[in-house]
């Protein structure tokens, strides 16, 4: 369909027929209509569209407040516009009412508020002004003489001229009209531009060759050509400014461009935003985890564009893909901020949150469905808001105590979702292993229940565990047993399984299970806890040492969160850079390297830092031990 009749079909409604029939079509236009990605050729288009209907008044004399610049026709083909660009991500613009439109583009800072208001006020008083010119001779007429009469006095002429000027001024901002400059731009200019970039491949040359000598296929050729030109263009510009992989980038471009089709659309909407060309040229350039991202699910960019993803809830296949894309959205969004800053708590924190919202989203979806409930009690990672780009959840499944009929289907359909796999992965991975009946036993627990557990049956471990817990529903920690000493057998059992969990060999760097890593902190640190008998009031590490304030100096946890949080950084960058926290380190790890190349250091200062990081939280932790 043509872009005219995609906005024509915005405005529909039924008058009668079969609610199967009325549901049907409805749902074909609404498909028609809204595309789930961003399309600024439509700009284009209806710039065009504009010129037409100017031309249907050409009459100097009289004005027509329907034809004329900044008049009705106008300033519900900008209305039409907006909702054609982000209707097929925001549900609420989706109406036939001009009014709601203008409200809820003003509401979701799809439109500046101001701008929303002053044209919602202008619309009603054109549709007044309407009014009366067609009461005067009971004719359908758009003319709006300038004499004034009983009906349109002098004040109406004034603030229609007025109103018309102010419009035409927001549209023309808008809805530019299409302007040739491809020819400015060749692909011999595309060439010398790249030969301005340092340390690239022969490899990357000759991606940059056969990208230049594409040839974009659509019915609107030189447009299109020029908006792919421009993007490739201001690509290597931005990548000049990044200074850390250019081959990297090329590689990670060839494969964006091959699997989004090389739309014109994309094209488009990259040259009227070049602060996400810079973005999209940086991650290109230092995660291939990222880049993966938006590789395989392109359309993200529009999401990245406006931050936001709205969930779908109209069939399960669509709520699950926008869970999906609300995930991929997060992490690349709060990853390529980690990359700049290094803000490790900052990053966690909203994956954290972002694990959160997906997670009640799911809950409230299905218990709305099956008409029944239950919560869930979050452990480890997830539980201290502290949840990593490959971390998995770790959660028990509660029903209410007095519950007779236990929620099992909607316990089922709960992990179905989280495992689901989409796009080739699943929402998330998930471990149950810690629940009262273990691994094999029911999939719910009452609270009561983990309760006499830990209290009556569970080893150290197991209590070691629960300490790091929060309940979804309260989005607080849960003292869910009595603390007790450790006895000597119980210590003797928690340093059998850290001798098991952490490597052996003190001569080799890794930033999880070496000795002063990621996870003896933490067992050190719950150990400890469990032996003092205190419980923590937040479940990570800096709520362990707050935990242990009464018993253990405050430069010292102080010293052991600040170890703590290096360490996070560098196991979170190693992981954006494609990277397995699970290999050892050394000089001559691939690895190191890229790491190395974002950070602008050398492997054997980074294996230095690392290496007295974790000498240092070894002698910390053993003072923790022993106090």
């Amino acid at each position: 369909g043509e872009t005219w009749e995609r906005s024509a079909l915005i405005r529909h409604r039924t008058h009668f027929g079969t609610e199967e029939l009325t549901k049907e079509i409805t749902d074909f236009l609404k498909k028609f209509s809204y595309r789930r990605h961003l399309d600024l050729n439509l700009f284009g288009d209806l710039a065009l569209m504009r010129e037409r209907i100017r031309a249907q008044h050409t009459s100097q004399d009289i004005v027509n407040i329907k034809f004329d610049a900044g008049g009705i026709r106008e300033l519900e083909l900008l209305v039409h516009a907006l909702q054609l660009i982000h209707g097929g991500k925001h549900s609420l613009v989706r109406t036939s009412s001009t009014t709601a439109a203008l409200e809820q583009l003003g509401k979701l800072g799809l439109m500046d508020q101001h701008s929303a208001t002053a044209l919602l006020n202008t619309y009603w008083f054109y549709r007044d002004i309407e009014n009366r010119i067609q009461l005067v001779n009971d004719q359908h007429t758009y003319d709006l003489r300038t004499t004034p009469t009983d009906f349109i006095n002098q004040e109406h002429i004034k603030k229609f001229k007025d109103c018309a000027k102010n419009t035409d001024e927001l549209i023309s901002g808008l809805l530019k009209p299409y302007s040739d400059t491809a020819a400015f731009l060749k692909p011999t200019d595309l060439l010398k531009t790249f030969e301005q970039l340092s340390t690239t491949s022969l490899d990357s040359q000759q991606t940059w060759e056969k990208l230049v000598h594409l040839e974009s296929k659509s019915k609107t050729k030189d447009r299109d050509e020029q908006q792919r030109r421009l993007f490739l263009k201001r690509f290597v510009e931005a990548l000049q400014t990044c200074n850390v992989d250019n081959s990297l980038a090329i590689f990670h471009l060839e494969k964006f461009i091959a699997n989004s089709k090389a739309k014109a659309s994309l094209f488009t909407l990259f040259n009227n935003y070049d602060d996400v060309v810079t973005e999209l040229a940086w991650i290109f350039s230092c995660s291939p985890m990222i880049s993966s991202i938006l590789i395989h699910k392109p359309e993200l960019i529009d999401s990245f564009l406006i931050k936001s993803v709205e969930v779908d809830e109209s069939s399960d296949e669509n709520f699950y893909e926008t869970l999906q894309d609300h995930k991929l959205l997060a992490e690349v969004i709060a990853g390529s901020h980690f990359l700049r800053k290094r803000d490790v708590a900052h990053l966690t924190n909203t994956l954290s949150s972002t694990t959160d919202t997906i997670v009640s989203y799911l809950l409230r979806y299905l218990q709305n469905k099956l008409q029944t409930e239950m919560d869930i009690l979050s452990l480890g990672k997830w539980a201290g808001h502290q949840m990593g780009l490959t971390s998995d959840l770790d959660f028990v499944m509660i029903r209410k105590d007095d519950a007779s009929d236990p929620p099992v289907k909607l316990a089922r359909r709960f992990i179905n979702f989280l495992q689901s796999p989409s796009s080739g992965s699943a929402l998330y991975s998930i471990d149950l292993r810690l629940r009262p009946s273990g691994n094999a036993g029911p999939l719910l627990s009452t609270t009561a229940e983990v309760t006499d557990h830990l209290n009556n049956k569970a080893q150290a471990w197991e209590r070691q565990a629960y300490l790091m817990n929060r309940l979804l529903s309260s989005n607080s920690t849960q003292a869910l047993f009595t603390p007790r000493p450790l006895t000597a057998d119980d210590k003797t059992l928690l340093s059998s399984i850290q001798s098991q969990l952490l490597s052996g060999n003190d001569s080799e760097i890794l930033l999880k299970k070496s000795k002063g890593a990621l996870l003896h902190t933490e067992l050190v640190l719950q150990a400890a806890c469990l032996d003092k008998e205190v419980f923590p009031t937040t479940a990570n590490v800096s709520g362990l040492c707050e935990a242990l304030k009464n018993k253990t100096p405050q430069d010292l946890r102080h010293q052991i969160e600040n170890n703590y949080l290096r360490l996070r950084t560098f196991q979170q960058l190693l992981l954006l850079i494609g990277a397995s926290t699970e290999t050892p380190l050394n000089e001559d790890s691939k690895d190191l390297q890229k790491m190395c190349l974002l950070t602008q250091s050398t492997p054997k200062v980074v294996l230095g830092q690392m290496t007295e990081i974790l000498q240092q939280q070894k002698d910390l932790l053993l003072q923790v031990s022993e106090n």
